[in-house]
C-alpha cells in the first residue's frame, strides 16, 4: 500500500499539470513587420524603389553597379532582361517576390522581407 501512495500522488500531479497546460492561453504572437520594395523594368529603364533607396538606370550594367550587385553578373545580350539574375540576388538578400503586375513592355515586381 505504501508504494501505491507515491504513484497516486505522481499521477495526480501529472493530471493537474496537464489540466493547467491545456487551459493556459497561448503566448501572444507579435504581428510580422515587413519592408516592401518594387522593381520596375521596361525597355531601356530599370528601377528599384525601396523604403530608403531609389535606383534608376538606362542599362542593366549601370543598374547592377548602382545597386551594388556583384560585378561578374552577365546579362542576356539578346533580351537585355535581368529578371532571373535580379530575382536570385534579391532572394539572397532576404527579399521575397510577392506579385508581378503590368504588361509585357513594363513590368512591376513587388517584394517584401522581414524587418
Amino acid at each position: 500500500m505504501k508504494s501505491k501512495i507515491p504513484m497516486i500522488a505522481c499521477g495526480i500531479g501529472i493530471l493537474v499539470t496537464a489540466a493547467l497546460l491545456v487551459g493556459a492561453e497561448p503566448a501572444a504572437r507579435e504581428a510580422a513587420k515587413w519592408e516592401y520594395a518594387m522593381y520596375v523594368e521596361s525597355p531601356g529603364n530599370f528601377e528599384w524603389h525601396g523604403a530608403v533607396s531609389h535606383v534608376r538606370a538606362t542599362t542593366a550594367t549601370f543598374f547592377f553597379e548602382r545597386m551594388g550587385f556583384p560585378t561578374d553578373i552577365e546579362v542576356s545580350a539578346r533580351s537585355g532582361r535581368i529578371q532571373p539574375v535580379l530575382l536570385n540576388y534579391l532572394g539572397q538578400q532576404g527579399w521575397e517576390l510577392v506579385e508581378i503586375t503590368g504588361e509585357p513592355a513594363r513590368e512591376v515586381f513587388w517584394f517584401k522581407r522581414p524587418r
